[in-house]
């Protein structure tokens, strides 16, 4: 897949050492992700002149995603992108016709009601969740209201830039990139920070800034749902970490929502209460036994 990815690159590479592609940016309306991301491509020099689609459902939204991209284009990237935005299922299509790369950062139903929804429901019934868009009930739950956009983004896509890719940066991750491999023909790719940034916060969070420069690091698993097996410093010497999780593993997302903050004491009771479901966070059992 990673080479198939460079040779399509490859393609836009005109005659003149210049780049002309299509980028349609799905849920355009979560501005700082959308100005984070295409912020990235115009300081990229091989996508500086790139179209970029914009796409939302709210205009108001959408309007100023607008307005800080093209301020954006204009004083980074000289006003060489071309900035064009859509709104709403009628254009849906005409924003991903001729697409080169999709990046989906969409969410149905938006925080509230749906997200707090997430949350509420398995609490209810004894289920606490630190973020419930990846597994367990509150990722079931956003996967099952997802798929069925995402049904319609793949027949648009089919249908008007079936050679795009469709870079996929919507919760739940797993859920819905091997959706789209298994059910449908668009080339996807599931997108995440957290394998990129895994082994420096940890390090940092941990005082070991020293082993930072020259270490390498072994990875397992897929986008969100990974583990961080090793990690060697520069000379070759095998980093150990006390927070090393029930499988003697590090997972790779360093995202526990707020128990930074918990009471210790309430937190260790909720773990042997509700079982480990209750976290995504590296930790042990030596260091729970120390608590």
């Amino acid at each position: 897949m990673q080479m198939s990815f460079i040779v399509d690159l490859y393609y836009f590479y005109n005659k003149k050492g210049e780049y002309f592609m299509k980028i349609t940016f799905m849920g355009a309306g979560s501005t700082v992700f959308a100005k984070n991301v295409l912020g990235d491509c115009m300081c990229t020099e091989a996508l500086q002149m790139a179209e970029i689609a914009l796409y939302d459902i709210d205009e108001q939204r959408l309007r100023e995603s607008e307005l800080l991209l093209t301020a954006l284009n204009r004083n980074c990237n000289e006003g060489r992108a071309v900035i064009k935005t859509y709104l709403g299922i009628p254009n849906r299509r005409e924003a991903l016709r001729g697409a080169d790369f999709v990046v989906n950062a969409i969410q149905v139903g938006g925080y509230d009601p749906c997200t707090i929804t997430d949350f509420e429901i398995p609490k209810k019934y004894g289920l606490r969740q630190t973020i419930a868009d990846t597994l367990g009930i509150g990722g079931i739950m956003r996967g099952l209201r997802t798929i069925p956009v995402m049904e319609d983004f793949a027949n648009d896509m089919e249908a008007v830039c079936p050679n795009a890719w469709f870079l996929n940066y919507t919760n739940p991750m797993a859920i819905l990139s091997g959706y789209m491999q298994r059910y449908t023909h668009v080339k996807t790719v599931g997108l995440c920070h957290s394998v990129q940034v895994c082994s420096d916060r940890l390090l940092r969070d941990l005082g070991m800034e020293d082993r930072l420069e020259g270490r390498s690091e072994l990875i397992a698993g897929i986008n969100h749902m990974a583990w961080l097996l090793n990690i060697y410093d520069k000379d070759g010497n095998e980093v150990w970490l006390t927070g090393a999780n029930w499988f003697g593993m590090n997972c790779t997302e360093n995202s526990p929502h707020g128990l930074y903050a918990a009471d210790i004491n309430v937190f260790v009771e909720n773990i042997a209460n509700h079982g480990i479901n209750i976290v995504r966070m590296p930790i042990s059992t030596e260091l729970l036994c120390s608590w």
